[in-house]
């Protein structure tokens, strides 16, 4: 209980925002782990592709999903495995980009 001019208040309103928060950040993680995941199976669907104007509009789709996961990831605190997974599949998606390209 916190006291708060002579009232207590719970705080177990705090402990399940602070719960609310640190689930949020793991979706958004998550959620750019996935965007670099889908990136290479963009670059995959564009390597296979006969028609090289669509294979060309696929590219700028991975191209696009390795740039906005990047973009989302200076904004979050990427450590640990986070780091290493979001390190690890960033630098697949840019492999399968120079070979697509």
């Amino acid at each position: 209980m916190l006291a708060t001019r002579g009232a207590y208040v719970s705080s177990a309103p705090l402990e399940r925002a602070e719960k609310a928060i640190a689930r949020g950040e793991a979706a958004t993680i998550r959620s750019v782990i996935l965007k670099l995941e889908v990136g290479v199976v963009y670059c995959r669907l564009a390597a296979s592709s006969p028609d090289e104007p669509a294979a060309q509009r696929i590219r700028l789709r991975a191209q696009a999903a390795l740039d906005s996961a990047v973009s989302a990831a200076e904004h979050l605190l990427l450590i640990g495995n986070d780091r290493a997974e979001f390190d690890a599949k960033a630098e697949n998606l840019r492999e399968a980009l120079r070979e697509t390209f």
